[in-house]
């Protein structure tokens, strides 16, 4: 059986690390789980066993968490097989028709790395707030669109230089149709943005931290009302259409940049998730 490892970055202990930590240690193991934290942020995972836990001595940013994981994945590397790489509100999901886990899905799978097709899960009007111990698509979220800046290569036997927001590697991306990456960042828009507030109160005035969270408060009226005016499909099949993979590919490998980027889409209708997803997460 393969030996793999699932590395990450928090700000936070709360909001989704939990329900993100049960999911990854339940399938790979909690000595296989590392985190990467910030200054002064440690002492938050103290109470979540861990392979390992790690501050940088700084607050929050993106060019330093992006070089410290691609060189930390490479030493991790030596002592695992392969290396799976998501943030924290990130979950990948194999079709449950054709694998029965994760990590099946990973020990079947020969590739060096794998891109997954990037699905927003999303709340709807008129849905209650999310309750963190349900189920979440089983019991409380029905609907996602594609999202194609979250295909992020996630999966990896070889050591890979990441690009902003893991949004790309120096290498092509290689999506696999039977790989999912869950995205929650849409889930409760209300939960989100208290959130936010309360990572603004935590962070130091003019920092890279306090504009990112900042940023989010700004765009939370234009995000929500733009997914409540989604139009629905129940044919989830269409899914891997409007993913439009070939022309995502394209765009990445015509990048001038060191970096595969491809080009950033979200699409147009918003899709009933299939039954088979319901007893995942």
């Amino acid at each position: 059986m393969e030996n793999i490892a699932v590395i990450t970055d928090a700000t936070s202990s709360g909001y989704w690390f939990p329900r993100w930590y049960d999911y990854y240690s339940n399938q790979f193991g909690a000595q296989s789980i590392f985190v990467i934290t910030y200054r002064g942020r440690a002492s938050e995972f103290r109470d979540y066993k861990l392979g390992g836990i790690l501050e940088l001595p700084c607050e929050y940013n993106d060019q330093s968490r992006v070089q410290f994981i691609s060189s930390f994945a490479q030493t991790l590397l030596g002592e695992f097989d392969v290396l799976v790489r998501v943030d924290v509100d990130e979950f990948l999901v194999a079709d449950p028709e054709k694998h029965s886990s994760l990590r099946d899905f990973i020990c079947r799978n020969s590739q060096e790395y794998v891109t997954p097709i990037g699905v927003e899960i999303i709340e709807r009007r008129g849905e209650t707030p999310l309750v963190f111990g349900k189920p979440l698509i089983k019991d409380q979220r029905s609907h996602a669109l594609v999202s194609s800046a979250l295909n992020k290569t996630s999966i990896t036997r070889i050591p890979l230089k990441w690009g902003y927001g893991f949004h790309s590697t120096t290498l092509s991306p290689n999506i696999d149709c039977d790989l999912y990456l869950f995205h929650t960042k849409f889930c409760d828009m209300a939960q989100r943005m208290a959130w936010v507030d309360e990572m603004i109160s935590k962070s130091e005035g003019g920092s890279p931290d306090r504009r990112y969270f900042e940023g989010q408060l700004r765009t939370h009226t234009q995000n929500q009302s733009w997914i409540y005016g989604l139009t629905v499909d129940a044919d989830w099949s269409k899914i891997i259409q409007e993913a439009r993979i070939e022309e995502f590919t394209d765009s990445a490998n015509a990048h001038a940049a060191p970096n595969k980027v491809g080009t950033f889409f979200h699409g147009k209708t918003a899709f009933i998730i299939p039954e088979k997803f319901r007893a995942v997460f």
